[in-house]
C-alpha cells in the first residue's frame, strides 16, 4: 500500500509537470503568434505609410513630370493597394504621359523620324576631354514600347572626337539618314535600324554644321554652317553625294535651314545679329532670314529676306506659304508672297512670347500645331495652335498646354502621321508624347448605352449648336471601335429602349421650316455593318420634344401648338401615328416623360398631368398633380412604382402608383438640399451639408421609416448605384465605394476617380465606368469619354504593359534617401 501510494503521488506530480509544460509551450506559441502578428501589423503599417508617401509625391510631380509620377504610382500600388494608391493609378491612367527612350548619356541635339514613322534617329553631343567621345548617331525602333527598356537599336560614331557636334536629316522617301560634322558628311542606310550601314563618308571644311535638311524629293541636302556658308549637296545617289553649290551668305553662323512643302523654296536663318562685331555703342545689325528659289538647285536665287532681333530656328508650314522662326524675343511669322518676297505678319503690341531662344521648331504634319523646344529652366515642349488665317497666328488664346520635361529640351520632331511628338533633352533622354492616353477614350460626352451594353453613344457639339452622334462598339472596352457616325444634318437623340437589336433615334430641323423630322436607325447583327435607316416621321411644329416609351414601342412627340402625337415605332420602316394628346407644352418649360409603358406624364409649368395611353387612339386623361415640380421636378421610380412630387418648403410627397389610374397619397420626406437618390430597392437617400447620409425605407409609401445612416467626410451632390449593386459612386469628388451584402457601404471609399463632368456605369454589369473628362491638351479643349476598368489590378497590368521603366536608383535616392529602392512593375 505504501508503495502504491508513492507511485500514485509520483504519477500525479508527473502529470502536473506535463500539464505545466504544455501550458508553457502553448503560452510560448501564443506569444510567437502574437509577436509574428505584431511584426506583420507593423510591416503592413509601414507599407501603407510608404505607399502613401510615394502616392503623395506622385501627385506633387504630375504637372511637371507625369512620367515620374506614373512610375511612383505603380511602385506605390505594387507595394500596397490602398484608396490613395488606387486613386493614383486612375489619375495616371487618364493623364497624357510620355514614354522615355534611354541609352545615350549626352544632350540630344537633333531628332528625325523615318518616312514610315517606325524609326527615330538622333544625333548626340560629343563628350568632353575626359571621355573623348565623338558625336553619335542613335536609332530607336519606335513601333512598340520595347524601345523604352531596351534602349536604342544602334549607336554609332558620327565622326571622330574633335569634329564637333553633328547635324541630322532623314531622307523623306527612303531609309537613309545624313549626318554632318565639322569635318565630314556621312550618309547611312538605316533600313535595318539595328545595323546601320555607312554608304558615304565625304570630307567637308573644318566648320561646325548647325543644320541639315533634305528637299521633299530627296535629291538635295542643304547644310547651314558656322562660317555663314550655305552648302547644297546633290544626294540623288546617297552613296555618292556631290557638292552642288556653296556660298557665304552671311557674316554669322547659318543656324537653321528648312525646305517648303514642294521644294521650290529654302529658308535660312542666322542665329545672332548679322555683320561683324562692333565696339561702338550702336546696336549690331539684326539677324536675318533669307528665302532662296530652288527651281534650279545648282543655281539658287535669293528672292527675299527679313530682319529679326535673333533667329535660333526656322520652319516651313507643311501646307501653307508660311515661315515660322524663334529667337531671343519669341516667335516670328512671315508669309511668302507669289514673287517670293517675305511679308512680316503682325506680332501684336508685345510680340509673341513663344519659343524664347528655342533651338528647335517643328510643325505638326497637318499644320495645325507648332512645337518648340524650351532649353531653359526645367524644360518643356511649348505648343501653339496655328489656325487657318493670318489673324489666328497672333491670338492670345493660341498657346496650348506645354508638355513638361524634368530636363531642358534641345530638340523636337513630329512623326509623319502627327501622332507622336518626340523631345530630346540635355541628359540624353527622349520623350515620346503620343496623341492619346493609356486609358481608352472617345471624343464626346452625353454618354448613353444600348440595352445590351455593346454599343455606346457619344455626342459632340457642332458649330451650328447641334449634337453630332457617334456610336462605338464597346464589346471590348479596352479597344473600342467606331461603329457609326450619324450623317448631317441629323441630330442624335439616343437609343430606343427595349429592343432586341439596337435602334437609334435622330431628329432634324432646318431653319426657316415649320416642321421637324425624326428617323430611326436599326443596327444589324453583323459587327461592322452600318445601321439601316427607317422611314421619316414628320411633326408639324418647330419647338418639339420627343420621348421614347420604356418598352421602345411608342414615341411621343409634343410641341407648343397644343398637341402631342403618339407614334408606333415597332417597325422602323413603317412607323405609324396612333393618336394624339391634346396638351400645350410651354416653351422651355414643357416636359414629356413616361412613367411606364401605358402612362405618360405631361409637365407644363409646375403642374403634372398623367395620361393613360393603353389605347393610343383614345388617350384617357388621368390624375393631375398641381405644383408637383416647384423645385427640381417630379420623379418616378419604376422598380418601386413610387412617384415623388415636391411641395412647399421643399418637402417631398410620395405617391403609391401601383394603380396608375388611382394614385394613393403616401408619406412625406423632409426637404433635402441635395435632393433624394435611389440607393437600393425600396430605399431613398439624401446627404446633408454636414456629410451625414440619411436613408429611408420606402417599401410602404404610406409609412416611410428611417434606416441606419452613414457619415461621409464631406457632402456629395449625387449618389449612383451600379447595375450589379456592388458599387456606389458619390460626387463630387467622385468617390467609389464597395457595398456589403446588406447593401451598406464599406468605408473608407475604395478609391477616388479623376475629376469628371459625367459618369455612367456600364449597364450589363461589367465592372466599367464611362467618365467624361475635359482634355485641354488638344487644339481645342474637348470633352472625352474615358472607359475606366473598376479593377485596379487590370489597370496596373495595362500600364505596366507600356514597358514603364523603374525609376533609376540615383533619382530614387535623390527623392527618397530614407527609403529602399522600389520597382514600378514586376
Amino acid at each position: 500500500p505504501a508503495s502504491r501510494s508513492a507511485q500514485w503521488r509520483g504519477t500525479v506530480r508527473l502529470r502536473a509537470g506535463i500539464s505545466a509544460l504544455v501550458i508553457l509551450v502553448l503560452m510560448a506559441a501564443v506569444a510567437v503568434v502574437q509577436a509574428d502578428r505584431a511584426s506583420k501589423d507593423a510591416a503592413d503599417k509601414q507599407a501603407v505609410e510608404t505607399a502613401k508617401e510615394l502616392a503623395n509625391r506622385a501627385d506633387d510631380l504630375r504637372a511637371d513630370d507625369p512620367l515620374t509620377a506614373l512610375q511612383l504610382n505603380l511602385a506605390a500600388y505594387r507595394l500596397k493597394a490602398t484608396p490613395e494608391t488606387r486613386s493614383g493609378l486612375y489619375t495616371s491612367y487618364v493623364t497624357r504621359t510620355p514614354s522615355l527612350l534611354k541609352g545615350v548619356s549626352s544632350a540630344v541635339l537633333n531628332l528625325a523620324f523615318s518616312p514610315d514613322g517606325h524609326t527615330l534617329a538622333a544625333t548626340v553631343r560629343q563628350g568632353d576631354e575626359k571621355s573623348r567621345k565623338a558625336a553619335q548617331l542613335a536609332l530607336w525602333d519606335v513601333r512598340s514600347g520595347s524601345a523604352t527598356n531596351s534602349g536604342p537599336t544602334a549607336v554609332v560614331p558620327a565622326g571622330a572626337y574633335g569634329e564637333g557636334n553633328a547635324a541630322l536629316a532623314y531622307h523623306p522617301r527612303r531609309p537613309v539618314a545624313a549626318v554632318q560634322t565639322a569635318k565630314r558628311l556621312t550618309v547611312w542606310d538605316v533600313s535595318a535600324p539595328g545595323n546601320p550601314r555607312k554608304l558615304a563618308d565625304h570630307p567637308t571644311p573644318t566648320r561646325i554644321t548647325y543644320s541639315l535638311a533634305f528637299s521633299p524629293d530627296g535629291r538635295t541636302l542643304a547644310a547651314g554652317r558656322e562660317d555663314g556658308r550655305l552648302q547644297l549637296w546633290d544626294v540623288t545617289e546617297p552613296a555618292n553625294p556631290v557638292s552642288r553649290w556653296e556660298k557665304k551668305i552671311a557674316e554669322q553662323a547659318i543656324i537653321s535651314v528648312a525646305f517648303n512643302r514642294d521644294g521650290r523654296y529654302l529658308v535660312t536663318g542666322n542665329g545672332i545679329p548679322d555683320g561683324p562685331e562692333t565696339t561702338t555703342k550702336e546696336a549690331p545689325p539684326p539677324a536675318r532670314v533669307r528665302l532662296w528659289d530652288m527651281t534650279e538647285p545648282a543655281r539658287p536665287v535669293l528672292r527675299g529676306s527679313a530682319e529679326a532681333d535673333s533667329i535660333m530656328a526656322v520652319a516651313f508650314h507643311p501646307r501653307r506659304d508660311l515661315i515660322a522662326a524663334t529667337g531671343a524675343d519669341g516667335l516670328y511669322y512671315w508669309a511668302v508672297e507669289r514673287n517670293g518676297r517675305l511679308r512680316a505678319l503682325d506680332r501684336g503690341p508685345t510680340g509673341i512670347s513663344f519659343g524664347l531662344n528655342s533651338p528647335s521648331l517643328a510643325f505638326r504634319p497637318d499644320g495645325r500645331e507648332l512645337a518648340a523646344a524650351k532649353p531653359s529652366g526645367s524644360g518643356s515642349v511649348e505648343r501653339r495652335e496655328v489656325g487657318r488665317t493670318d489673324a489666328d497666328l497672333t491670338r492670345d488664346t493660341a498657346d496650348l498646354p506645354v508638355y513638361p520635361s524634368p530636363e531642358p529640351v534641345q530638340s523636337v520632331a513630329w512623326s509623319p502621321d502627327g501622332q507622336i511628338l518626340a523631345a530630346g533633352d540635355f541628359r540624353g533622354g527622349v520623350r515620346l508624347w503620343q496623341d492619346r492616353t493609356t486609358a481608352p477614350s472617345l471624343p464626346g460626352a452625353e454618354v448613353s448605352f444600348s440595352d445590351d451594353g455593346s454599343l455606346l453613344l457619344t455626342k459632340t457639339p457642332t458649330e451650328s449648336f447641334k449634337w453630332r452622334g457617334t456610336v462605338w462598339d464597346v464589346t471590348d472596352p479596352s479597344t473600342p471601335r467606331s461603329r457609326f457616325a450619324l450623317p448631317e444634318p441629323w441630330e442624335v437623340i439616343g437609343f430606343v429602349p427595349g429592343r432586341e437589336r439596337p435602334v437609334l433615334l435622330s431628329h432634324q430641323w432646318t431653319e426657316g421650316t415649320d416642321f421637324s423630322l425624326y428617323r430611326l436607325w436599326e443596327f444589324g447583327p453583323e459587327p461592322d455593318s452600318p445601321p439601316v435607316p427607317g422611314a421619316m416621321i414628320r411633326f408639324n411644329g418647330t419647338d418639339s420634344l420627343a420621348e421614347l416609351g420604356p418598352d421602345g414601342k411608342l414615341l411621343a412627340v409634343g410641341g407648343t401648338k397644343g398637341r402631342a402625337e403618339l407614334w408606333d415605332i415597332t417597325d422602323t420602316q413603317h412607323p405609324r401615328k396612333r393618336g394624339e394628346i391634346p396638351v400645350l407644352l410651354k416653351a422651355l418649360q414643357g416636359i414629356l416623360w413616361w412613367l411606364d409603358e401605358r402612362t405618360i406624364g405631361v409637365q407644363s409649368g409646375f403642374d403634372l398631368r398623367l395620361w393613360d395611353v393603353s389605347t393610343p387612339e383614345r388617350p384617357v386623361k388621368g390624375a393631375l398633380f398641381e405644383d408637383a415640380a416647384l423645385g427640381g421636378g417630379a420623379a418616378y421610380n419604376r422598380s418601386t412604382r413610387i412617384l415623388t412630387t415636391e411641395e412647399a418648403a421643399g418637402n417631398l410627397r410620395l405617391w403609391d402608383m401601383s394603380k396608375m389610374t388611382h394614385p394613393v397619397k403616401g408619406d412625406r420626406l423632409p426637404a433635402a438640399p441635395r435632393g433624394y437618390f435611389e440607393l437600393n430597392d425600396h430605399e431613398l437617400a439624401t446627404v446633408l451639408t454636414s456629410g451625414q447620409v440619411l436613408v429611408w425605407d420606402v417599401t410602404d409609401p404610406g409609412d416611410v421609416r428611417p434606416q441606419e445612416g452613414l457619415r461621409l467626410e464631406q457632402r456629395v451632390s449625387d449618389i449612383t448605384r451600379s447595375p450589379d449593386t456592388e458599387w456606389l459612386l458619390t460626387s463630387e469628388p467622385y468617390h467609389l465605394w464597395k457595398t456589403r451584402d446588406a447593401g451598406r457601404w464599406e468605408t473608407p471609399p475604395y478609391t477616388t476617380l479623376p475629376p469628371a463632368q459625367e459618369t455612367v456605369f456600364f449597364p450589363d454589369k461589367r465592372p466599367y465606368i464611362a467618365a467624361v473628362i475635359e482634355d485641354s491638351s488638344q487644339i481645342r479643349t474637348e470633352e472625352r469619354t474615358f472607359l475606366l476598368d473598376l479593377r485596379p489590378d487590370h489597370l496596373y497590368d495595362r500600364l505596366c504593359r507600356q514597358d514603364v521603366p523603374d525609376i533609376d536608383r540615383k533619382q530614387w535616392d535623390e527623392m527618397f534617401p530614407h527609403l529602399p529602392h522600389r520597382r514600378s512593375c514586376d
